[in-house]
């Protein structure tokens, strides 16, 4: 994910690339900054849109998923944060790994690895994909289609911020 544009990632099989790559609206950006939400919020979204799209394709698979943002990927791996709204959303991860019985893994990538990912979260798809044949040949490209009710990063904050306004009620009483 990135700040100044959007998000993206991708996974190979054999001579297929899966990607996709989303532009943020304004209006998602302006959220995203108001609930001070940022970059670690925004790569989290990434990862749950992938699950939301393509979970299926994984089911009962064991994958590595790759993020070049080390405090996202140890709130993955310890499925701990230190904000309720961040745990809302590590919480719809989790259902979806669940829902999908994927053996799943999260490791860091340093940001020079990282480049292809990159490069979709930056709206370079014709850069992504000269790397992508340069490093492993002609590949037949797909591209996973995000539904607008599961890219919508406003919703997701709509639904975590009711969670929390739903906790706060409960821990009031």
């Amino acid at each position: 994910a990135s700040t100044s544009w959007g998000c993206g990632g991708y996974w190979l099989e054999g001579h297929t690339c899966y990607y996709f790559h989303e532009m943020w609206t304004p209006d998602e950006a302006t959220l995203v900054e108001e609930n001070e939400m940022g970059i670690n919020f925004l790569e989290l979204a990434t990862v749950l849109f992938l699950l939301e799209a393509s979970g299926s394709h994984f089911d009962g698979k064991s994958i590595t998923l790759y993020c070049d943002n080390d405090v996202s990927v140890e709130m993955l791996t310890s499925a701990k944060s230190r904000t309720a709204k961040m745990s809302a959303l590590l919480e719809q991860i989790d259902s979806l790994v669940s829902k999908h019985n994927i053996n799943i893994y999260f490791e860091w990538i340093d940001t020079i690895q990282n480049k292809l990912a990159d490069c979709l979260s930056r709206d370079s798809f014709e850069t992504f994909k000269e790397e992508i044949t340069k490093r492993y040949g002609a590949c037949e490209y797909v591209q996973v289609v995000i539904d607008p009710h599961v890219r919508d990063i406003g919703e997701i904050v709509r639904e975590t911020l009711g969670d929390l306004d739903s906790l706060e009620e409960v821990a009031g009483r």
